[in-house]
């Protein structure tokens, strides 16, 4: 079985949560063989007695990295290619224990560092999930079954905590992560939506509000709310709100349910001209805030078309 033939992630860490509350429950091996969990930081571990071992841990956004050793894997390999927010605990168990395949999943699907690396310590999980073991996480019957006269209470207490969103601790994950965003938004091109570049009510509110010369206001759309840029020029109270609610309006008039709502916008005015600036797939250099989050930008991207989401949406 090739990486990209792996069942969804999610059945695999059910299936791997099953087998950890199967033996939390009735520990049947010496430790450190076995299935167990560590709920601090989200990862499932098993080992065997040749030496195998494996690990799935789920990370922010319910991303997957699976990684492990095979004693019999002795073949030299690249690690290049591990996106920094899959590899963060990788790179530091690879150091201590030595893996010899590393795959992970996000939205696009499955990957791998490692494409001929054996998957040998993957093989008691793949057994398990064509069992469908992963039912119990649903069943209280069947996980009653699994369990029999064990500690039925600490098999539910393992499924709990693997039920969990990704500990708070890997912040480092989702700054790895957002920076990798971040970056290739910057790469990104705009493909043009053939929009007026000075709306009317752009040109109308300059009239009214008389900005400097040099004036610029940019914002960004984090979910349904707008954001200003720490950086825009100041303004009297009622002309900043009045041109908040232009960017509402104009950002309802040009979003379209196939290719999207702009991310980021701008007003800018050189004394003689007013221009509006949009960016639906990039970040713009003219930009200095934050931007949306990655929760309001996986969002925007799920409700575009498969042809209107940049490439960088792949990381979300």
């Amino acid at each position: 079985m090739d990486v990209d033939e792996l069942p969804p992630a999610e059945e695999l860490w059910w299936t791997a949560a099953a087998l950890a509350a199967r033996d939390q429950a009735r520990p049947t091996t010496t430790p450190p063989a076995g299935w167990h969990f560590d709920a601090r930081n989200q990862v499932l571990h098993h080992e065997t007695a040749d030496g195998r071992r494996l690990r799935l841990q789920r990370l922010f956004g319910r991303r997957v990295s699976i990684w492990g050793t095979d004693p019999e894997d002795t073949a030299q390999r690249s690690w290049s290619g591990i996106p920094g927010w899959a590899g963060s605990e990788i790179d530091e168990w690879w150091e201590r224990s030595g893996a010899t395949f590393v795959a992970w999943h996000s939205r696009d699907g499955w990957d791998t560092a490692t494409p001929e690396a054996s998957l040998a310590p993957l093989e008691p999980l793949l057994a398990a999930y064509a069992e469908g073991i992963a039912a119990v996480a649903i069943d209280p019957e069947a996980l009653a079954a699994l369990v029999g006269d064990g500690d039925l209470e600490a098999a539910r207490a393992v499924l709990s905590e693997a039920r969990a969103e990704a500990p708070t601790k890997q912040g480092q994950v989702r700054r790895m992560l957002a920076r990798e965003v971040r970056a290739q938004m910057t790469a990104t091109p705009e493909r043009d939506r053939l929009l007026p570049q000075r709306p009317v009510v752009i040109v109308r509110w300059v009239r009214a509000a008389r900005p400097p010369a040099g004036f610029s206001s940019s914002v960004h759309f984090d979910g349904d709310a707008v954001v200003e840029d720490s950086s825009n020029h100041r303004l009297e109270g009622q002309f900043r709100q009045s041109l908040l609610n232009i960017f509402e309006l104009l950002h309802h008039e040009e979003s379209d349910p196939v290719s999207g709502g702009w991310l980021f916008a701008r007003v800018a005015f050189d004394g003689v001209n007013a221009s509006f600036d949009r960016a639906f797939d990039s970040r713009p250099h003219w930009y200095a805030g934050d931007g949306p989050s990655l929760e309001a930008l996986a969002r925007e991207m799920s409700r575009r078309a498969p042809q209107w989401r940049p490439a960088w949406s792949r990381l979300l």
